[in-house]
């Protein structure tokens, strides 16, 4: 059986050493800001204490892999970009930790992007099976001769005010389809990874903005699952047009939602959710995937 830990929307809390004022007079983050000290804190005020309580859960088990599917800060400054590599040094030194950035991480268009890519370079992984390409995303981790998984970046800078969406690149779709075909995946357990949630409750302005194109190559292949975050509250459903479930973790830190997923993968796969008892993390019941 292959073990997976699946953990997303930490959102660190703003620090005094994470705060640029520089970084913080854009538009988008004048506001943001002010959401974050009217709504947001409140919410993620605890998340360090839990995620060192999540660490200790992480220690006290054994995992084949990792994954996070994104948003570990707020506003995705550079400052905060540290502060979250520095969170995550631990866990991310497991030999099979896949990170994928969330749309607070690549928040506006800065340096190539994003700063991200700089500060999490050595967390983004080689792909075990190449792709040809200069963009890190898509990539694919063989766990083991039981379990694939694909990550792909659906992440993107949105200056606008009124918009959170996210889009996954024509070469990564592409790259995708032709990953997806190659026996080395044909073979095994299929886990897609990305940040955004691709059912139609979610509006283009929140939500991946060409999910029908991704549900339609998603539909072609036999995955075992899609795994995502962005969405703060756990729930799982059935991909449109394929027999594709879907897993969303959640937010790990989000005050009264705390949760992530643990998947069980074998002949007779399961999942158990992660929840907080406002001590620790504890793990429920196996469902079946």
């Amino acid at each position: 059986m292959t073990r997976i830990l699946h953990f997303s929307d930490v959102h660190f809390p703003l620090t005094r050493d994470s705060f640029s004022v520089r970084e913080i007079l854009r538009p988008k983050r004048i506001l943001a800001s002010l959401n974050y000290g009217l709504r947001r804190r409140s919410k993620f005020a605890d998340a360090n204490t839990k995620w060192d309580a999540f660490e200790n859960f992480y220690k006290s088990s054994e995992f084949d892999a990792v994954i996070c599917t994104g948003d570990v800060t707020g506003m995705g400054m550079h400052g905060e970009l540290e502060y979250a590599h520095n969170k995550l040094k631990e866990i991310s030194t497991h030999s099979n930790f896949i990170l994928l950035p969330g749309n607070h991480d690549i928040y506006l268009p800065e340096r190539n992007g994003s700063y991200f890519y700089d500060i999490f370079k050595d967390n983004i992984t080689n792909s075990d099976i190449p792709t040809n390409s200069d963009i890190p995303y898509p990539l694919v981790n063989l766990v083991n001769d039981n379990v694939a998984i694909l990550a792909i970046n659906s992440a993107k800078p949105n200056p606008l005010l009124i918009r959170s969406s996210g889009k996954i690149s024509a070469e990564q779709l592409s790259a995708m389809d032709t990953l997806l075909s190659k026996p080395e995946l044909k073979s095994r357990h299929i886990i897609v990874a990305t940040h955004y949630n691709v059912d139609d409750e979610d509006t283009n302005l929140h939500g991946l903005e060409n999910r029908k194109v991704f549900r339609a190559i998603l539909a072609k292949h036999s995955c075992t699952m899609l795994v995502h975050g962005h969405i703060h509250k756990r729930q799982t459903y059935n991909l449109l047009g394929s027999n594709t479930k879907a897993f969303c973790a959640g937010s790990l830190t989000y005050k009264g939602r705390e949760s992530f997923w643990v998947y069980n993968i074998d002949e007779q796969s399961t999942a158990q959710a992660g929840c907080w008892d406002g001590k620790e993390y504890l793990l429920g019941k196996e469902q079946a995937i």
